[in-house]
C-alpha cells in the first residue's frame, strides 16, 4: 500500500472521486512553484515534507488551505497520528508525513 493511500484511508476520505484530478507536490518544490500548482485542482497531496513543513504550512495558509488539509504523520505505521492541520504547529517540523488538501473540507 503507497504511503499517499495509506494516507487517504487514515482520513476516511477517498482519495479522488470520480472526475477529480489529484496531484503529488513534493514539498521541496520553491513556494512560488506550490502557490502556482495549488492555484487550479481537485485534492492535492505534499509529500516529502522534513525541513520544508513550515514553508508549505504558510503557503497553504496564504492561499486559505489550511482548513482543508488534513497532516499524517507515519501512515499505516502503529505511530500513525492524523490531525487537522489548522490544529498543526507550523514550526513543528513533520518528517515522516504526507499533507492532503482538498477543495471543499476534507474529515477524519
Amino acid at each position: 500500500v503507497t504511503s499517499l493511500t495509506a494516507s487517504a484511508a487514515a482520513c476516511g476520505e477517498p482519495l479522488v472521486v470520480r472526475n477529480e484530478i489529484l496531484k503529488v507536490l513534493p514539498a521541496p518544490l520553491s513556494a512560488e512553484k506550490l502557490k502556482s500548482e495549488l492555484q487550479d485542482f481537485d485534492r492535492a497531496t505534499i509529500i516529502k515534507l522534513g525541513r520544508h513543513f513550515q514553508k508549505v504550512y504558510g503557503v497553504l495558509q496564504e492561499l486559505k488551505l489550511v482548513e482543508s488539509a488534513m497532516l499524517i504523520s507515519n501512515a499505516s505505521a502503529d505511530e500513525q497520528v492524523v490531525t487537522p492541520l489548522n490544529q498543526v504547529d507550523p514550526a513543528s517540523g513533520e518528517y515522516f508525513s504526507i499533507i492532503l488538501v482538498g477543495r471543499g473540507e476534507v474529515q477524519s
